[in-house]
């Protein structure tokens, strides 16, 4: 059908292009009763089909520029965390070992100041002395960021 080459031409997928003459199609039933000039029921359908498929290209470009943004920010993104994270394993490698220990195991995986102090058999206060020390000495690696 040539409606379906005009399609298949605009939109370089042939289906896709069925479908678009299918749309086509279904709105030229349910608006007849519009068109009176019977000899050029071909043309007002090769519109209705270009238009369709024009629109569909339009929304394809507008999703593609989306998805290249969105991508391009995911990137980095991803960029900049990396680069965060291998920061702060460089900051707290710089740490007294004990320091390091409670500030992965408070400020990474959550435990309390109790619990640490069961883990290393540290006093709670010692605990919480050397989590102070640690996040003082990490806000000053941190603070031209």
């Amino acid at each position: 059908m040539a409606a379906t080459a005009i399609a298949t031409r605009i939109l370089h997928n042939a289906a896709d292009a069925e479908d678009i003459v299918q749309d086509a199609l279904i709105r030229v039933w349910k608006h007849r009763e519009r068109f009176r000039d019977e000899p050029r029921f071909g043309p007002w359908l090769f519109r209705i089909v270009t238009n369709r498929a024009l629109d569909v290209v339009r929304h394809r470009r507008i999703a593609e520029a989306h998805a290249a943004e969105l991508t391009e920010r995911v990137q980095h993104a991803t960029a900049e965390a990396e680069l965060l994270s291998a920061e702060i394993r460089g900051a707290l490698e710089k740490l007294p070992p004990m320091q390091r220990l409670v500030a992965q195991l408070f400020l990474g995986h959550g435990f309390t100041h109790a619990e640490i102090a069961g883990m290393t058999t540290l006093a709670e206060g010692t605990v919480r002395s050397h989590l102070s020390h640690a996040r003082r000495k990490l806000r000053l690696a941190f603070d031209g960021w």
